[in-house]
């Protein structure tokens, strides 16, 4: 206020709790109203700058098409991401772009997805079949379900020994025990199966994208005939493999473009309370919860078409990031699709939705 030649203060008049007084702070300053000032209205200086500059438009040419017969970084996501939104396959896995990451206590979702998936890999490369599992006594069974669930405490644990450690690391063994005793009683109820693999890494290639990916896990049912499965924690709907841009095409992926016939690709979701099959398959009812393909969300369509349907879908995402196809284009909108992929600053899609606007 001393040092200022000039000063001018503002307070509000009105607040959700009533009216409001100005600062005791302000007390001595003349009052006026905002007509009653001489306030600053020249253009701010970008507007200056714009109105007063040489404007060329350009052309952009985009970015150069992928090396073709390189290994693709990403593996499968490549078709995720390029579905989702051009624009996040090629930062992401061109630029290699990420966001800020946000630091959390404890274990976040993906150490705990991790573990998840090595328990079951460690459990499938013991039992190797359900009869074998069926044939066990309740205290084998519970053996099998402890070592397990220790193991992948204990290898999750080389990475966060910060957080595993003492009661806690007891804490996460009891609690993935108990997820798979909640999941083995759901298996039980299946045909006979055999466990062909586990976590099995592939490499293939795909419309001129050259891949190296995990299975999570394959069957062979009574049969004969293949089932690809994937693991899953959240809330996955067969309707996420559907479409010209669907959202979780991983597994349609496998069908298609691994050498191994496959009759059926389902989700294993493992919730508390809520452990359940979902998927399409050659037949119905090869595993309970895998209806089949005539029977699915977008109309009746016989396996050999919805095979085709995804080649050709995928064939094009692959070709679009292959030519380097980056629209910042989300496939459900800035709402939904930007929300958990933090390139925003990058992208500039707000920017572009004012432009549209």
């Amino acid at each position: 206020m001393s040092a200022a030649p000039v000063g001018r203060a503002s307070f509000p008049l009105n607040s959700d709790e009533g009216v409001c007084r100005r600062s005791p702070l302000l007390e001595e300053l003349p009052f006026a109203e905002v007509h009653q000032l001489e306030l600053w209205e020249q253009p701010l200086a970008e507007k200056l700058l714009l109105n007063h500059g040489d404007l060329e438009t350009v052309i952009d040419p985009g970015p150069p098409p992928a090396d073709l017969g390189l290994e693709s970084r990403g593996g499968t996501g490549i078709f995720k991401h390029q579905a989702a939104c051009p624009f996040r396959a090629f930062a992401y896995l061109r630029l290699g772009a990420r966001p800020t990451e946000e630091v959390k206590h404890g274990l976040d979702a993906r150490r705990r997805g991790i573990m998840l998936h090595l328990a079951l890999e460690y459990l499938w490369k013991e039992l190797r079949s359900l009869q074998f599992w069926l044939n066990l006594s309740p205290e084998e069974k519970r053996d099998h379900l402890t070592q397990a669930s220790g193991r992948a405490v204990q290898e999750v644990k080389r990475f966060r020994s910060d957080v595993l450690r003492g009661y806690l690391a007891e804490l996460e063994i009891l609690r993935v025990r108990s997820l798979l005793q909640e999941w083995m009683e759901l298996e039980e109820r299946r045909e006979p199966f055999r466990v062909a693999t586990t976590e099995h890494r592939v490499e293939f290639e795909f419309a001129g994208v050259s891949l190296k990916a995990t299975i999570d896990r394959i069957d062979k049912l009574a049969d004969g005939s293949f089932a690809v499965i994937d693991y899953k924690t959240g809330r996955p709907r067969v309707n996420d493999w559907l479409g010209t841009r669907p959202k979780e095409p991983q597994l349609p992926l496998y069908a298609v473009a691994v050498p191994r016939e496959v009759d059926a690709i389902c989700f294993a979701i493992l919730r508390t309370g809520s452990m359940e099959f979902k998927g399409l398959g050659r037949g119905d009812e090869l595993i309970p919860g895998v209806e089949a393909s005539e029977f699915g969300p977008d109309g009746t369509k016989p396996w050999s078409q919805r095979y085709q349907e995804w080649t050709d879908t995928l064939t094009n995402l692959a070709d679009q990031y292959r030519d380097g196809y980056i629209a910042v284009d989300p496939v459900e909108g800035p709402l939904i699709t930007c929300r958990n992929c933090g390139l925003e600053p990058l992208c500039r899609i707000d920017e572009k939705e004012e432009l549209e606007e």
